[in-house]
């Protein structure tokens, strides 16, 4: 597969192109679609609009050891909700890029563990 490196204006552009890739993909439901913070969640906002999927926010240990401000916005973004189950669900993993791919890589771990039928990486 070509990489093909583009500049988008905002995240939310970037998370309307990412959708439309997706829903390319025909995913097996049921879905889930998970941001990782802090870039990431509003991109996956846009890729979860589409299929009506619900969306997540991925909070692995790797990312809290990284991002100290991360558990300081979890309830803003959650809502004061729990995390949603991923058992039995295709888990979209979202992100505003890669740079080591460490964090990633981390967030597919935890989604396996957690049950996930399937697991898709979207950055």
């Amino acid at each position: 597969m070509a990489t093909i490196n583009r500049v988008f204006a905002d995240r939310r552009e970037a998370g309307a192109e990412l959708a439309r890739t997706v829903a390319k993909r025909r995913l097996q439901p049921p879905m889930l679609v998970s941001g990782l913070p802090r870039g990431g969640v509003p991109v996956a906002r846009e890729v979860a609009q589409a299929p009506q999927a619900p969306l997540d926010v991925m909070f692995d240990p790797l990312a809290q050891r990284e991002h100290a401000e991360i558990e300081r916005r979890e309830p803003s973004y959650r809502a004061g909700l729990p995390p949603l189950d991923l058992k039995g669900r295709t888990a979209v993993l979202v992100d505003d890029g890669l740079a080591t791919g460490s964090t990633m890589l981390a967030a597919v771990r935890a989604a396996r563990k957690a049950g996930a039928a399937s697991v898709v990486v979207a950055p």
